[in-house]
């Protein structure tokens, strides 16, 4: 029933569109008896497969269609839609009659109303999944939220948030972002690899290609609302020109430029490690170009190369950028209006998912370059250290237990990340975008944390087992005695200091073993701002 009343509401909200009230509110009570016994007469038909196959082509027609499938292959999108109909049959039917009415009346009323719902949040295609449809809308409203209240958002986090807007994901999604001006060491940023196809083209061409579209008019009007950083305003037409067509190049760029500078980044950091020079360096110190050029000469010098990882990451990202030029090469056939066709939206569909396909290449080989040095982190002198932290037997065995899970974690992270990029690196590459895609989905909250819960799982094993005292019994009654009776005194402020260290790195010690890593790291970043990463 609780669907019955989501696509009453629709028709409602479509009803009052038709009769130009602004201030009409889709609610149940708004609902007429009419339209309630039309989509259940509605439904009712939806038992007879003919009438699941007409709604299911009406809706492939529509703006509404790209919404439940996405498939480029049109008897593929047919048959999701006609699933997707079969599973909601309530939903579908007042989607029927809203365009039953549509079609009456020669109008889009009632389908860009539905479009209005969808952007708003008011509209649910599937409401039983968070990682649905439903999910990402709501998500995107989120954060379109988000991004008006904060002007003073970094351009990283205002990318991150943009990536899932307007393409679910991309180069520059799952990443870690971070806000300290420390150098990495490798594990303070993650690039997430992420859509491959975003579908921008397909929903594009499905389109009005010479005349006005109001749908465009809103991709354009929302694009306005949340450019990404450099990219310029669009002339809200509600036509297809250059500048539309060339917008996604602005993400794909920033993207290269973002990648680019992290990869400077890792390299410069292990450059200077292994020259003996990464003490007290900072995040501008690493980027400046002498110094950079100056730990190259010296690297060279002593016959210090790159690791192949960190190579093949340049070398993608080499070919992120050339693929990238390629793009902005076809786009500028747009500057000329009858240039524009499907063949060339097609045309450039291709070359965008060409440089996506490079930018997770690179951000892949960055991860693995962070990721493989933390094999075997669980070592015998770790577990041995964990044995002397002052803490309950229980808890240890429950932090030990965590810590295999990181492994468990980590190994399945690696795998998965040497699959994809193997797939990426082939000549078949694009017939296996759907599987490499949900091999990444699957992984994102896995690598979003992951580095960072086995950094803190090593660090806070190691302070708590320092922080045990080892002095003998007497030495331990004369510094509770100071502790209790001269607290002021230098020695007394030493001792209450350091008992609260240690009932703070036990706190942390507890909450990873149960499992409770985000307050753990909280707590270790306010114990100690310039040791952890956030």
């Amino acid at each position: 029933m609780k669907l019955l009343a989501a696509a009453l509401v629709l028709a409602a909200l479509a009803a009052g569109q038709m009769d130009n009230r602004p201030d009409a509110r889709a609610t149940s009570s708004s609902v007429a008896p009419d339209d309630a016994q039309a989509v259940a007469d509605y439904k009712a038909r939806l038992s007879d497969d003919s009438a699941v196959a007409a709604l299911a082509q009406r809706l492939a027609q529509s703006s509404l269609g790209a919404q439940i499938s996405d498939n480029p292959d049109q008897a593929g999108r047919l048959a999701d839609i006609a699933a997707w109909i079969r599973a909601n049959p309530d939903q579908a039917a007042g989607l029927g009659v809203g365009l039953a009415r549509d079609d009456a009346s020669g109008t889009h009323q009632f389908e860009n109303a539905m479009d209005g719902a969808i952007q708003q949040g008011r509209f649910v295609f599937n409401p039983a999944s968070k990682n649905g449809l439903y999910g990402r809308l709501r998500k995107t409203s989120l954060d379109s939220r988000l991004m008006t209240r904060d002007a003073g958002m970094k351009d990283e986090e205002r990318a991150e948030i943009l990536s899932r807007i307007f393409e679910g994901k991309n180069g520059a999604s799952n990443r870690i972002i971070t806000r300290n001006e420390q150098p990495p060491p490798p594990g303070a940023s993650s690039s997430g690899p992420g859509v491959l196809d975003s579908g921008y083209y397909d929903r594009l061409g499905r389109g009005n290609l010479r005349g006005y579209s109001p749908q465009l008019q809103a991709l354009q009007s929302a694009l306005n609302r949340r450019r990404p950083p450099g990219a310029p305003p669009l002339i809200e037409t509600g036509r297809l020109d250059y500048a539309t067509l060339s917008y996604p190049g602005w993400g794909l760029r920033y993207d290269i430029a973002n990648l680019e500078q992290r990869l400077r980044l890792e390299r410069n950091y292990a450059l200077a490690r292994a020259l003996g020079q990464a003490q007290g360096l900072t995040r501008d110190k690493l980027l400046d170009d002498a110094f950079e050029a100056g730990l190259l000469a010296q690297a060279k010098a002593r016959g210090i190369a790159l690791s192949a990882r960190a190579a093949a990451g340049l070398a993608d990202l080499e070919q992120a950028a050339a693929a990238t030029r390629a793009f902005d090469s076809a786009a500028r056939a747009a500057k000329s209006p009858s240039r524009i066709s499907r063949r060339l939206l097609k045309t450039l569909g291709q070359r965008q998912k060409e440089a996506a396909r490079w930018i997770t290449a690179a951000s892949l080989e960055e991860e693995l370059e962070r990721l493989d040095p933390m094999e075997g982190f669980l070592s015998p002198e770790l577990l041995a250290v964990i044995d002397r932290c002052p803490a309950a037997p229980h808890d240890r065995d429950e932090y030990r237990r965590r810590g295999q899970d990181y492994e468990a974690g980590l190994e399945r992270l690696r795998q998965d990340d040497k699959a994809a990029l193997a797939g990426l690196e082939s000549d078949g590459w694009a017939a296996q975008v759907a599987p490499i895609q949900s091999g990444l989905d699957a992984d994102a909250q896995l690598r979003q944390a992951l580095g960072r819960d086995i950094d803190d799982y090593v660090k806070a094993a190691y302070l708590f087992a320092e922080s045990a005292s080892n002095d003998p019994r007497w030495r331990q009654i004369l510094d509770d005695w100071i502790r209790t009776y001269l607290p002021s005194s230098s020695y007394g402020r030493e001792l209450v200091a350091a008992k609260r260290r240690r009932a703070s790195l036990k706190d942390v010690f507890v909450r990873i073993a149960m499992g409770d890593a985000d307050a753990a790291h909280r707590i270790l970043a306010a114990d100690d701002p310039s040791g952890v990463r956030r």
